[in-house]
């Protein structure tokens, strides 16, 4: 033994992953490792107990570093200036009140400020002087203002310039976005106020002064908000948000930018969920995309390194029951944003799903930001999840996905089509469906709603003149609501980020129909821009499309739903629903079987009243729930069940699996079973139905 060496590196030498894990294997004595150690996530990822580099997709990568293509780890060594740009969102349908939510903001230091309008809460620049009281003594030299106006885009973008004339603040010194996302409006609206084709003119219009009078300001938006809030998962909102970016490149080109100065114009947005590391992967994989595109356009790499993204908290993984716990939420997200490598932040107050928020909350929304940037130097980190090999594995395998999923909608004739058509409203609604039955069931969980429920909450009610609370859809009037795109559609032959540039001009190639050596239509590089924005050739005669100013409108999902509503019928209950929780027994399996209960009703706002058999009938409760051991159910489980039935209970639960006693237990009086896995949604909606005066 070499003692000189105080780690005794001779006596343990390095041992890899390929050592690793047939040790494992060993010690699962013939469980599966997929089984036992592995997790599945909504788009099918798989999440290992272990990375390393020997696995990692991108561990013998040239390029992985910050500021170099294809931007997986940010455009910028070190990251530019002070890190992401801590924002704030300005939505009030009341002008006196907006005006104070945003001085508030800008004296704790907001750098951001997202103006939303329209119904519903939004802002309202219906009279031709909003622009002025709303902005009166505002200095957006030092801010980045962002506009998201739905299908009143250019209205109000023109409305914001007007002010800045007026202002006597100079074009070059806006910095921010105009908002224009036809496409993000046309999907979670139904209808825009024109054609698509007027729509995309509008946005050229606008796209044109930007690159000629304001370098720092950008026309259009392409968030992926839209998406999010219907129910998809993270690589169907970078595939969706990739193809609308395509799309909407594609239409300020034929408008006449030159790509680089297209892809200029576009700022991406996107809300962010809950689950910390898929979201830090969304981010870095929608960098990489959309490199990809960029510079197979022809506008080139460095025109790839001019792409911004704003992250914002998600509007519908807020809770209106327990709303405390959206404080822990917002940090996550900022937290996420941060290691992500956003550019813009933007957290909602933890109290905005209970109507207009309080000065309190702003202030938290902000104040956390700074704790995360100053106390904790995120700001001052290029690429913190850097190193990562899981959350490597995460981003490559987004990608991938996303890029299949632009493919797709590029075969079907683009993304205007595909919502036109109802396609993106079929596929989103498929994923709600299967997110909505894995939240019923509690293998989505969500603290404070369906698991860890506080049913003795003096919940604050916020709601004032004038605000409503988030809609269970979208609005179908024009007026607003998050946009949402995104991009792509070409194919990779690698999305690693070491792809070659050869391959990637030739995977553009075969896409618009050419082969690698052929090129463009002058035999030249080909173009990603080059073909129309909307069907056309094959798709409609004389080289264009029907013109979409309608279709089908995407719902919104909020996964707290369900759990929120039975609980909201509960407190608005004379009398709060109780079941009687009798426990046979105090072995273990009795005692985990009677703690599952006691935090499964109070999500559906149901007082437990524990108690022995004998005390049903003194309890007041006209449902019960048996939880004892599978030994004690088949010894015991059918006296008891009759004992229960004939002292007054009308509906009669059992807490686990019935097994091969279900017959025996029926005849007894057992109505249902509750257990892991099942539906307790249906089940907690029973008991509130039963529990009903009568």
């Amino acid at each position: 033994m070499n003692k000189s060496d105080p780690f005794y590196h001779d006596e343990f030498p390095p041992a890899g992953y390929g050592i690793w894990r047939p040790r494992v294997e060993q010690e699962l004595r013939g469980a599966s490792f997929e089984k036992t150690l592995c997790h599945r996530l909504a788009d099918g990822f798989e999440i290992q107990p272990l990375y390393s580099e020997e696995t990692a997709p991108t561990g013998h990568d040239p390029a992985r570093f910050p500021g170099v293509f294809p931007f997986t780890r940010g455009a910028a060594l070190p990251r530019s200036g002070a890190g992401w740009w801590i924002g704030s969102e300005i939505a009030d349908s009341d002008p006196a009140a907006a005006r104070k939510a945003l001085a508030g903001d800008l004296e704790l230091g907001a750098e951001l400020l997202w103006l939303r309008f329209g119904a519903p809460g939004g802002l309202d620049w219906s009279d031709p002087d909003a622009a002025d009281a709303l902005l009166a003594g505002v200095e957006p030299r030092y801010l980045k203002i962002v506009l998201e106006a739905g299908a009143d885009a250019s209205r109000v973008a023109l409305q914001y310039l007007g002010w800045a004339r007026r202002a006597g603040i100079a074009s070059e010194a806006l910095h921010g976005c105009l908002g224009c996302d036809p496409l993000g409006t046309l999907a979670a609206t139904g209808r825009l106020r024109s054609s698509l084709d007027e729509a995309w003119r509008e946005a050229g219009e606008l796209a044109a002064f930007c690159a000629a009078e304001a370098p720092d300001l950008r026309a259009a938006l392409v968030s992926t908000a839209v998406w999010h809030r219907a129910g998809a998962t993270p690589a169907w909102e970078v595939g969706l948000g990739l193809a609308a970016g395509l799309e909407t490149l594609r239409a300020l080109e034929a408008h006449g930018l030159e790509p680089g100065k297209a892809a200029h114009q576009i700022l991406f947005a996107h809300e962010l969920g809950s689950e910390i590391f898929l979201e830090i992967a969304k981010q870095r994989a929608m960098r990489l995309v959309w490199s990809k595109v960029v510079a197979a356009s022809g506008a080139g790499e460095v025109a790839a390194a001019d792409q911004r993204h704003v992250a914002i908290s998600s509007s519908v993984a807020a809770t209106r029951v327990d709303p405390w716990v959206n404080l822990l939420r917002g940090t996550a997200q900022t937290f996420a944003a941060a290691l992500g490598g956003a550019d813009g932040l933007v957290i909602r107050p933890w109290d905005a799903p209970l109507g207009r928020p309080e000065g309190g909350a702003r202030r938290f929304a902000l104040t956390s930001q700074y704790v995360l940037a100053q106390e904790s130097h995120l700001r001052a980190v290029a690429d913190p999840a850097g190193g990562s090999w899981a959350l490597e594995s995460l981003t490559d395998g987004l990608a991938r996905q996303a890029w299949a999923i632009a493919q797709d909608v590029e075969k079907r004739g683009g993304l205007a089509a595909a919502i036109v058509s109802g396609y993106v409203r079929g596929k989103l609604a498929e994923l709600a469906a299967t997110r909505r039955r894995d939240v019923a069931r509690r293998k989505t969980q969500i603290v404070g709603v369906s698991v860890f429920p506080l049913l003795g909450e003096e919940r604050p009610v916020r709601v004032q003149p004038g605000d409503t609370l988030p809609p269970t859809r979208h609005s179908r009037e024009g007026g607003n609501l998050s946009p949402a795109t995104g991009y792509i559609g070409t194919e990779p032959t690698d999305l690693d980020p070491g792809l070659r540039r050869g391959d990637e001009l030739g995977a553009v190639a075969v896409l618009q129909g050419s082969s690698p050596s052929e090129g463009g239509p002058e035999g030249g590089t080909p173009s990603i821009i080059g073909s129309p924005p909307f069907p056309s050739a094959e798709r409609g005669a004389g080289g264009r499309g029907p013109e979409p100013s309608t279709a089908p409108a995407l719902e919104v999902y909020r996964p707290a739903e369900d759990f929120e509503a039975l609980r909201l019928a509960s407190d608005a209950a004379t009398q709060r629903p109780r079941i009687f929780l009798a426990q046979m027994g105090d072995g273990e399996g009795s005692r985990a079987r009677a703690e599952f209960c006691a935090g499964l009703f109070p999500a559906g706002g149901i007082e437990v009243v524990p108690g022995h058999v004998a005390a049903f009938a003194a309890s007041g409760c006209r449902t019960a729930v048996l939880a004892g051991s599978d030994e004690s159910y088949a010894t015991q489980g059918p006296d008891a069940a009759r004992a229960l039935k004939a002292a007054g209970c009308g509906w009669l639960l059992l807490a686990g699996r019935p097994g091969d006693n279900e017959a025996e237990l029926r005849q007894a009086g057992v109505d249902a079973f509750v257990f892991l896995g099942a539906d307790v949604v249906a089940v907690l909606a029973e008991i509130l139905r039963r529990e009903e005066p009568r």
